[in-house]
């Protein structure tokens, strides 16, 4: 998945508070946001629920 979509996916995350002024910060957050979604999803599809 493109960086851009991935902003775009987490947009309403990414909105919320102060705005995120710097694009470089909002592609990295977008990006720890997804890895951390992707990690939770494979946690829990393990029955792994020790998080």
């Amino acid at each position: 998945m493109d960086v851009r979509d991935l902003v775009k996916k987490w947009e309403g995350v990414l909105s919320e508070g102060s705005d995120i002024k710097s694009d470089k910060v909002k592609k990295s957050t977008a990006i720890m946001l997804e890895n951390q979604h992707n990690y939770l999803m494979e946690q829990t599809a393990w029955g792994n629920d020790s998080f």
